[in-house]
């Protein structure tokens, strides 16, 4: 597998997000909010995701995907907190996902 690949087992989850217009900075780019929630070992969890369409990847950490742009920031009521730092994307090297 190249640096350029991303694989999962299984299927990821179908999300119905809710993009709540808030806004914040996450290292240098624009990020809006997103909720949803997601229920993992029975246990029903709200989830807050700050994502960009600054760049184009639409993917984000975990299983998390399905929103306009790439997840930066995400939480889940307390329960763990995951921030992409020291994120580099260069534009001109993109190399375009094909859905399937």
């Amino acid at each position: 597998m190249s640096n350029n690949e991303t694989q999962s087992n299984g299927n990821l989850p179908e999300l119905q997000w809710h993009i709540t217009g808030e806004t914040k900075d996450i290292n240098g780019f624009s990020c809006t909010k997103a909720t949803t929630t997601f229920t993992s070992a029975g246990v029903p969890m709200l989830i807050s995701a700050w994502f960009t369409n600054e760049v184009t990847i639409k993917d984000g950490p975990f299983d998390f995907s399905g929103l306009p742009g790439f997840i930066f920031e995400l939480t889940a009521d307390g329960h763990f907190n995951a921030t992409f730092e020291n994120f580099n994307y260069d534009k001109i090297k993109v190399t375009p996902i094909k859905d399937i």
